[in-house]
């Protein structure tokens, strides 16, 4: 009996285990380009930048409404800078 039971919760640790390490903090950043008018810009290039690294973690381009999405990003603190 107690053979089966131990090896129950060996079995129950080792399926639960897989989803304990699987868990990651991440956000996103979105915005919207703009030029000084309110119109927004298509194509501009953004650098999204970790500032506690100093290190660019992401290149994207906005989309026709100007907008642009970085997903996944770890955590920490972040810039925004337009490239050409």
């Amino acid at each position: 009996m107690k053979l089966r039971v131990l090896s129950y919760l060996v079995v129950m640790v080792a399926l639960t285990a897989g989803f304990l390490a699987a868990q990651e903090i991440t956000g996103d950043i979105r915005g919207i380009v703009k030029d000084p008018s309110g119109a927004a810009i298509s194509g501009a290039a953004v650098q999204i930048t970790n500032t506690d690294r100093n290190a660019v973690l992401r290149e994207i381009k906005t989309g026709a409404d100007g907008s642009s999405v970085a997903t996944y990003l770890p955590e920490g603190h972040y810039g925004g800078t337009l490239t050409e």
